[in-house]
């Protein structure tokens, strides 16, 4: 009889100990390796910009990340665009970043700006996919996780 209510409340606090965390794949241009990282949080959703910092400046990940983000402003539309300078310390190419290459995310494979994503304030999920990647920023590549090992 008491078996059941215990075990019941053992089950509950089972559940109730699992942490979401958001996990994020980066790709390293300088070697075509996959980052990971994983965020544990008490959100299930969450603004990616909010995200990012806590994943960033977070003293045991934030080394490993190495990111930085900039602001630069548009004289001609009258506003302030928003960059990552660098994610796992790989800075993009030039002062003017959308002539040369930027890093972007892909969330569950849609391809965002990262000024797309801090003016619409994008959430995500713990179970999205999200990826990072430098490329040119007219640029719509395929989502390729990592560099296939040579086969023999």
């Amino acid at each position: 009889m008491g078996c059941g209510a215990s075990h019941a409340k053992r089950s509950n606090s089972i559940r109730q100990m699992a942490i979401p965390k958001f996990h994020l794949k980066i790709m390293n241009p300088k070697n075509n390796q996959l980052a990971e990282f994983d965020l544990p949080t008490n959100y299930e959703i969450m603004p990616l910009p909010t995200v990012m910092n806590l994943l960033s400046f977070d003293k045991n990940q934030g080394d490993y990340v190495k990111a930085n983000f900039i602001s630069i402003y548009n004289e001609k539309e009258d506003r302030y665009e928003y960059f990552v300078q660098q994610l796992l310390g790989v800075e993009i190419e030039k002062e003017k970043p959308q002539e040369g290459k930027v890093w972007v995310v892909y969330i569950n494979g849609k391809r965002y700006s990262w000024d797309e994503i801090c003016e619409s304030e994008q959430t995500v999920k713990v179970t999205d996919e999200i990826f990072w990647r430098l490329q040119n920023s007219d640029e719509n590549l395929p989502l390729v996780t990592a560099t296939a090992p040579a086969t023999s």
